[in-house]
């Protein structure tokens, strides 16, 4: 059986297809801006409530940013590990969650978001890579054609999957926590793009945070750890209904510092090889 979706999910969805095609069609709009993080508390919004008729909104619900068709559909595919779900609950998950058997028995439980949502994350967070957001205005199809790249790695980082608990099947079988490997050495990724805690902390820092060996002592030098695992799962659910990501803009915002270095200003550069210098810092 596959997963089963609230009634809430399908409105958030229709309303959010409705807006999207009022603002702008297929075409995103210009980039979001490029400040600082917007940290929220991990419990904001409300737990599901029980399937009815009509549900409401969860509060503070933002309907996805329009995005290009190209970059939804470079995201719009079933997780694999949606093979038989139900919805179940997790512990400091706000939302409805889905308990999954796949794979000839293994068992994850997930908060997988929807393409929608994750366009909407990457064309806010595309905005902190200035060599990207110039293209909007400069380039269009590259610009859109660089969005997709990010979508890419995405997929092959995560195929959407944010495991709240349970296994994984990668090229072996991981067991996760709020998004983190429970038996990570180094890097220790939080999942759905991948971010390590140094690339968090050096983002919060440069954006008038905590300081960043302040931020990397909390959340642990190297292996799992709670710390970071609650932030993980804190900032996935700050974000769940939401159009910003502090993750996605973390990771982004480190990969705009490597195009700096390696290409002309933004306004100059090549739009093709700015593409090309993306798809080398993030591969599918």
């Amino acid at each position: 059986m596959g997963p089963r979706r609230r009634p809430r999910l399908a409105v958030a969805a229709a309303l959010a297809a409705l807006l999207g095609a009022a603002a702008c069609g297929d075409a995103a709009d210009a980039p979001a801006d490029a400040g600082g993080p917007a940290i929220a508390d991990a419990g904001a919004g409300g737990a599901a409530d029980a399937a009815d008729a009509v549900a409401p909104l969860p509060p503070g619900w933002e309907a996805p940013l329009p995005a290009p068709a190209a970059l939804v559909a470079a995201l719009a595919y079933k997780p694999y590990v949606e093979e038989s779900c139900a919805p179940t609950t997790y512990p400091g998950w706000p939302y409805e969650a889905l308990a999954c058997t796949y794979g000839g028995g293994l068992a994850v439980t997930v908060a997988n978001p929807s393409p929608e949502r994750v366009a909407a994350w990457i064309v806010d967070a595309a905005s902190t890579i200035p060599h990207v957001a110039a293209l909007a205005a400069r380039d269009r199809a590259r610009y859109e054609a660089a969005l997709v790249v990010i979508a890419k790695n995405v997929t092959g980082q995560s195929t959407r999957i944010f495991p709240l608990t349970g296994q994984v099947r990668e090229d072996k079988v991981y067991r996760f926590e709020k998004g983190v490997t429970r038996t990570c050495v180094s890097g220790c990724y939080c999942r759905i793009n991948s971010l390590e805690r140094t690339g968090y902390c050096a983002y919060v820092a440069a954006h008038g945070g905590e300081a960043e060996a302040a931020c990397r002592a909390r959340l642990g030098a190297s292996g799992f750890t709670a710390a970071w695992a609650d932030q993980c799962l804190a900032n996935h659910a700050a974000a769940w209904i939401k159009n910003r990501n502090e993750h996605f803009r973390a990771r982004l915002w480190g990969v705009g510092k490597a195009l700096a270095s390696s290409l002309p200003p933004p306004d100059a550069a090549d739009p093709a090889r700015v593409v090309e210098a993306l798809a080398r810092e993030l591969p599918p």
